[in-house]
């Protein structure tokens, strides 16, 4: 599939869902606005829909390495995320070669249709709000 297409068919999808979106052309890729409740708060999160004419990456980053309290037990919170990532359906954690941690989810073009993309687009939403509300206060609880 040629990249104009997926580009295309990534648009429909996100317009279909009714999200408000970016589209970077040069650089292949869609920026979506996300907001998401953490307790009293709303965050906002941009998750990143990459493509090329193979694949399509779909993309949220979570927290920079920097950013993380010097308090924090890193092992614990990266072996919480690989348990994470092992025993929840369709959410991945990884982290960057910055050692940020990201939740993504990767889809191949040839499978590229609503249903697939929705699946896989929100079980990135869901890492993050898991993320916020499961692994954050876990960590963070220890590390006190």
């Amino acid at each position: 599939m040629k990249k104009e297409e997926v580009a295309q068919k990534i648009s429909d999808f996100l317009g279909k869902m009714d999200l408000r979106y970016n589209h970077d052309e040069k650089n292949n890729n869609f920026a979506v606005h996300f907001d998401v409740k953490f307790g009293e708060e709303v965050l906002h999160f941009q998750v990143f829909v990459f493509y090329n004419e193979d694949w399509i990456s779909i993309v949220a980053p979570l927290i920079r390495e920097s950013d993380l309290p010097k308090e924090v037990d890193k092992l614990e919170f990266y072996k919480k995320l690989l348990r994470e990532t092992y025993y929840l359906n369709e959410v991945t954690y990884g982290l960057t070669e910055n050692d940020d941690v990201v939740v993504h989810a990767e889809s191949a073009t040839q499978a590229l249709d609503f249903e697939n993309f929705k699946i896989e687009f929100y079980s990135v939403v869901y890492g993050i709000e898991h993320f916020l509300n499961e692994v954050i206060p876990s960590v963070f609880a220890t590390s006190e």
